[in-house]
């Protein structure tokens, strides 16, 4: 099918070392495996394995329409950008008003309605920093949270992911310098860590195995390096 060639590739599993790209419908492909091995929703299986232990009350995947207490995702209306063209497709749906409703203007700060995933393990989650945490403290601490003593993964499992050289946008990744141009290392030293975005929405998680320290935070936003730069710069110097 047309624009496939961005889907599917020549080369064979297994040869990590020599290709790699980053899938989100290959963390779909994961859930799914995940749902077969354990006869659980992939939701369900989160929520007793990972939610649960850790206290995340709040964490989940589905999206329940009568839950007011969820930030409401913002785009700010670029220079290049131009209505009759770009206000269309995801865009369009997205947005809580039509043009007619409300005009578009360069700068303009624009709500996007609540939203889910067809594919929830690729990025489907809500939660917020405090229950993210812990999830990340268990990661920076080889698989054991030390606010709940909940282990969720095996101390050797947590080595081999993290065990990583360079900068490798894929999972956890070694990051070494601010996001961007910034060719400023991170205060500290390099970090393990992982950001994303979808529409409206930015958030980074990362930590240092080897004091179990770490920064989780998000917002309402598409991921800019800027604002997480900003972040990153304000709360680093307060790891140890």
């Amino acid at each position: 099918p047309e624009g496939s060639g961005e889907r599917f590739h020549p080369w064979e599993p297994g040869n990590a070392e020599e290709t790699r790209g980053y899938s989100n419908v290959g963390y779909g492909l994961i859930g799914l495996l995940v749902e077969r091995a354990s006869g659980l929703r992939f939701e369900d299986y989160c929520r007793r394995q990972i939610f649960e232990p850790l206290a995340m009350k709040r964490t989940r995947f589905s999206l329940d329409a009568a839950d007011t207490n969820l930030a409401v995702p913002y785009t700010v209306m670029p220079e290049w950008f131009v209505p009759e063209k770009h206000f269309r497709g995801r865009f369009a749906r997205l947005s809580k008003q039509s043009l007619e409703e409300r005009p578009m203007r360069v700068g303009d700060v624009r709500p996007f309605c609540q939203y889910s995933l067809p594919t929830t393990p690729d990025g489907g989650m809500r939660s917020n920093a405090v229950e993210s945490a812990h999830f990340t403290a268990a990661w920076a601490n080889g698989g054991q949270d030390p606010a709940t003593g909940a282990r969720i993964l095996e101390s050797e499992t947590v080595a081999r992911v993290i065990a990583q050289d360079g900068e490798r946008p894929i999972g956890w990744f070694r990051k070494e310098q601010y996001f961007g141009d910034d060719d400023r290392p991170l205060p500290g030293g390099p970090m393990i860590c992982h950001n994303g975005a979808d529409p409206g929405i930015g958030s980074f998680a990362g930590f240092r195995p080897e004091t179990g320290q770490g920064v989780v935070f998000a917002f309402n936003r598409w991921f800019m390096d800027d604002i997480a730069n900003t972040i990153l710069e304000a709360m680093l110097p307060y790891l140890d």
